[in-house]
């Protein structure tokens, strides 16, 4: 392909709009959203020509969509447009149930489309940073990782009326992990940069209690370990209801250092690499260093390009290059970064997570969707 053009589905999906017009030969043509002077604010502000209120109106005019509606919308939407011809960017989760999963796989294969997760956590600098230390060796074998999403989102749950939202009954009407990708999917990518057969195996969640906001079964915080089929570990810790700052967290562990992030921009990020051999006190050869000259040195070349473009985008510049990455891939006639497996199998650790938490925390096993 030498042009795309891209259809908007839902308000979110408007965060993509920016790394599309990067990409040449790429055009932003309409937004569709069920309300209507959303939509037609949405044009106006980003400057689409077109606007619809229905996706199948919209889908003979698009080669590509963006799903940015709830996430109980994204399975049913993207089938639409995947049968339509279309290929799709979709926002996390990709599923909210096992049989969604199984039923996207099918689609997205019977289709000859492209399908990515647009899983923006992934494209933070300093997450593309240490994944490509991974590829180069710096860490050596890495075998445990931490991610963390902290966001008080309570005052979502309602809508002024009182009225609950789609987050009341998918995000904290469930227990488990329903969110799982924020804190997953960097340190997913960071194994597999090492090891690209690894995947999630098996999943274990326990979790708080129902503390802050009775109203709701999702407990406070919930702890999910994630044992991979190469024997490595992932921490994950959901937390969408705590009185606490919002922020995130990750590290990553490997045999030659361990890397840190910071926390809620109260701690800078660290790195303490050196050779892998037992040290005294009295004979310390490394030391933590500031991880920010680490980030400038190895961020890849597409990311000095766009520094510009993506600083004013979303989310550290997640929302531009995710998208960016798409329309490329696309236009390459070649699988995204996060493609549908990739997708369902993050998304599954979620709900494998809803499974074990039920069940006092017993290992649950993760699908491959080979």
């Amino acid at each position: 392909m030498t042009r795309l053009r891209v259809g908007i589905v839902g308000k979110r999906g408007a965060a993509a709009i920016a790394g599309f017009r990067a990409v040449p030969g790429v055009e932003v043509v309409a937004m569709c959203d069920a309300h209507q002077p959303t939509a037609e604010a949405e044009a106006q502000a980003h400057g689409i020509g077109s606007t619809f209120t229905e996706m199948s109106a919209m889908l003979p005019h698009v080669d590509a969509v963006v799903i940015g509606t709830p996430m109980q919308l994204h399975v049913s939407q993207a089938i639409e447009a995947l049968d339509a011809g279309k290929h799709v960017l979709s926002e996390v989760t990709a599923a909210v149930r096992f049989s969604e999963c199984d039923e996207l796989l099918a689609v997205v294969r019977r289709s000859g489309r492209r399908y990515m997760m647009s899983e923006n956590y992934c494209y933070f600098p300093e997450n593309v940073a240490v994944r490509e230390m991974v590829r180069e060796g710096l860490f050596g074998e890495p075998y445990f990782g931490e991610g963390e999403y902290i966001h008080d989102v309570r005052f979502l749950h309602f809508n002024p009326d009182g009225t609950p939202t789609w987050r009341a009954k998918w995000q904290v009407g469930i227990n488990g992990n329903t969110y799982c990708t924020h804190e997953l999917g960097p340190v997913m990518q960071w194994f597999n940069a090492y090891d690209p057969e690894d995947r999630p195996a098996t999943v274990s969640c326990l979790g708080t209690g129902v503390r802050t906001d009775p109203r709701h079964p999702h407990e406070d915080s919930t702890i999910t370990l994630v044992k991979t089929e190469k024997g490595r570990l992932i921490k994950l810790r959901l937390d969408m209801m705590s009185n606490a700052p919002g922020m995130t967290f990750y590290s990553l562990q490997g045999i030659h250092g361990t890397y840190e992030s910071g926390r809620g921009g109260s701690v800078a990020s660290r790195i303490w690499l050196g050779e892998n051999k037992s040290v005294s006190w009295n004979d310390e050869p490394r030391q933590w260093e500031s991880f920010a000259p680490y980030v400038e040195r190895h961020l890849p070349a597409d990311y000095a390009k766009y520094r510009s473009a993506a600083g004013v985008s979303g989310h550290m510049g997640g929302d531009f290059h995710s998208s960016r990455i798409f329309a490329e891939a696309i236009l390459a006639d070649r699988e995204p970064d996060i493609d549908v497996v990739t997708s369902l199998r993050w998304t599954a650790v979620g709900l494998a997570s809803q499974l074990s938490i039920a069940q006092g925390g017993v290992p649950i096993g993760v699908p491959t969707y080979d």
